[in-house]
């Protein structure tokens, strides 16, 4: 579970993803208060809807070499790119 407090950039979108995933949820600047943080965190904690999601999205990435995917996909990129020169 993640609680997110975007400020800039792709952090917004990022938060809304992850909310509609069911594992966050987002607080702006305005309502991140002491309060507002706490109760946020027990609902997390205390959801099982977001550790049910939780646990779906780990089982689905365990196991997978992100890296070595990322340096893929890169390569081929690339690859791509050259074949037109």
């Amino acid at each position: 579970p993640q609680l997110i407090r975007p400020t800039s950039h792709d952090q917004f979108d990022n938060a809304y993803r992850l909310v509609k995933l069911g594992v966050a949820r987002s607080l702006s600047r305005k309502r991140f208060t002491a309060q507002n943080v706490a109760d946020t965190l027990s609902e997390l904690l205390d959801s099982p809807t977001v550790a049910e999601q939780c646990r779906r999205y780990a089982a689905k990435i365990r196991g997978t070499n992100t890296l070595e995917q990322t340096c893929s996909l890169a390569e081929a990129l690339v690859g791509k790119e050259g074949q037109g020169s």
